[in-house]
């Protein structure tokens, strides 16, 4: 209640909301069928997290694992499931908004390069290309394409039409964030298990 008795402590720089954003059908789907793939990719790239690590002790995966590796499959297609949705419906509302399906902007453009990336890796493991050792390492991959389809193009290029986002906070993080990543993608393969 006493917060409510405050005054509003907003940034002197904001501005009222474009008509295209404000209450919007397709706009609301879109961005929640996005996130809601971010969270399966996420929830992927934590088992990845854990079979990668699980490995590297232990020096193959064991039989045991392989339920963790249907899991880290079935959220990787439900990701790519929701991606793709969303990806569409992005372009249902850009059409019903501006008149055009596509134009390359930069958000568009890294959505459809992670959409890309992991249709590659589910395809991989149905051609037998890598097991669930290789399955586990390419989803922490392709997270890093998530990470700049959502961070990258806000908090660090800032252009396109996706821009109402940007913003300059947190790029440290983020990117102690990815060189952790790509440390753990440079070691875990000299680490890859006999196995798979």
């Amino acid at each position: 209640v006493a917060s409510d008795l405050q005054p509003a402590v907003l940034d002197p720089s904001l501005n009222p909301l474009v008509p295209v954003l404000r209450s919007n059908f397709w706009l609301t789907i879109h961005v929640l069928t996005i996130t809601l793939s971010y969270g399966a990719f996420a929830l992927a790239t934590a088992l990845a997290h854990f079979l990668v690590f699980r490995s590297i002790q232990r020096r193959a995966l064991p039989s045991q694992d392989d339920s963790l590796v249907h899991h880290l499959y079935r959220c990787l297609q439900i990701g790519v499931l929701l991606l793709a949705t969303g990806v569409i419906l992005g372009g249902v509302w850009a059409n019903y908004s501006w008149g055009r399906f596509w134009d390359w902007d930069p958000k568009e453009t890294w959505a459809l390069i992670a959409l890309l990336a992991y249709v590659i890796l589910l395809h991989g493991r149905i051609g037998g290309w890598w097991g669930g050792y290789g399955l586990a390492v390419g989803s922490i991959a392709c997270f890093l394409t998530i990470l700049m389809a959502w961070y990258g193009v806000n908090f660090v290029l800032g252009k396109g039409l996706h821009s109402y986002g940007f913003g300059n906070g947190g790029q440290l993080y983020v990117g102690a964030f990815a060189l952790l990543e790509l440390i753990v993608l440079a070691f875990a393969p000299a680490r890859r298990p006999k196995s798979s």
